[in-house]
């Protein structure tokens, strides 16, 4: 919302254009509905740009609205500073966020060979641009002699409920032995400044 306001009273009325120029943010589909024509009071005159909500993760986004071409019946009326015209600049604040996700797995790890354990890593929404993030395994319990250590890095396109999988061959053992925990860690999540980050659970 802006407000165009008047210094002082004009004893007729006054009309002012009104138009809006992309920045970032793209008219009809991050903005609309903008009126062409105000005519600004001394308690302020209301200027609404409707922003059409998303649920894409963006940086924040501008527009430009412009004020201009001043029509008040020869009464000396400008704009303030002088100018011949008068923009201003707005901002829309993305309000959106994925937090990436990553299942639990346990399965037995049986006597012989290898057994696969397939963690998935899941974002629920879109972003505007590809990402990427790095992840390795962390033993917990377990140790190098139970699993194929692996690290590497996923990267997404950004599209809304996009899945990748990290495998982690487990050794088979014949040892009567506790269960053994290990993990997976997700760090270095580049994103070109969007808000991408890891699951919040401990």
């Amino acid at each position: 919302v802006y407000t165009a306001t008047l210094s002082h009273e004009v004893d007729v009325t006054t009309e002012v254009s009104f138009a809006a120029m992309d920045g970032t943010a793209t008219f009809g589909s991050d903005y609309t509905a903008l009126p062409s024509t105000i005519s600004p009071t001394t308690t302020g005159t209301q200027i609404n740009v409707s922003i059409i909500p998303d649920e894409v993760v963006e940086l924040d986004e501008t527009l430009t609205a412009t004020l201009s071409s001043i029509s008040a019946q020869g009464r000396d009326v400008v704009f303030a500073g002088g100018q011949p015209v008068l923009p201003v600049l707005g901002t829309i604040r993305n309000d959106d966020l994925t937090r990436l996700t990553i299942n639990d797995v346990i399965l037995d790890e049986g006597n012989t060979g290898v057994t696969n354990f397939v963690f998935n890593v899941q974002s629920a929404s879109a972003v505007d641009v590809p990402y990427s993030v790095d992840f390795a395994t962390v033993l917990n319990t377990a140790g190098v002699d139970d699993l194929t250590e692996q690290s590497g890095t996923l990267n997404f396109t950004g599209s809304a409920s996009e899945s990748m999988s990290i495998t982690v061959p487990v050794l088979g053992d014949t040892i009567v032995e506790d269960d053994e925990t290990f993990a997976i860690a997700l760090s270095n999540f580049q994103a070109s400044g969007r808000d991408v980050g890891p699951d919040s659970r401990p």
